[in-house]
């Protein structure tokens, strides 16, 4: 399937790019693992948008 610039507007339902380059890759990874790796106190916190 080709996909042509006139084709874009079918394609896409928003102007941002949803793909993360390399770096924002590993941050997001490194962040999610800060997460799953904390203590569950300060995971809840951390979910709940508070920190101690």
């Amino acid at each position: 399937d080709e996909i042509f610039v006139d084709d874009l507007h079918q394609r896409y339902e928003t102007a941002c790019d949803p793909r993360l380059n390399r770096s924002q890759s590993l941050d997001l990874a490194f962040l999610v693992a800060e997460v799953i790796l904390a203590p569950s106190e300060r995971r809840d916190a951390t979910l709940h948008g508070s920190t101690t």
